[in-house]
């Protein structure tokens, strides 16, 4: 099943990235966003994608020779 058209939304990398640090990401509750979406963000689902999307970007980095994240 898929969500209707529009019923669904995008978290940018740039959100699991924190100002500051370099080669961090975080995931679930812990990352950048606004009121609104920080409400969508708590729930399991959501945390669940974002520790998956942080796992992805992590091993791609490794798997590029170690440079640096950005």
């Amino acid at each position: 099943m898929r969500p209707a058209e529009g019923d669904w939304f995008d978290i940018p990398l740039q959100c699991l990235t924190p100002k500051g640090l370099e080669n961090i990401l975080v995931a679930g509750r812990c990352i950048s966003a606004d009121r609104e979406a920080q409400a969508a963000a708590r729930m399991i689902p959501t945390c669940f994608f974002t520790g998956h999307a942080v796992g992805l970007t992590a091993a791609e980095h490794i798997g590029n020779n170690n440079k640096k994240m950005k």
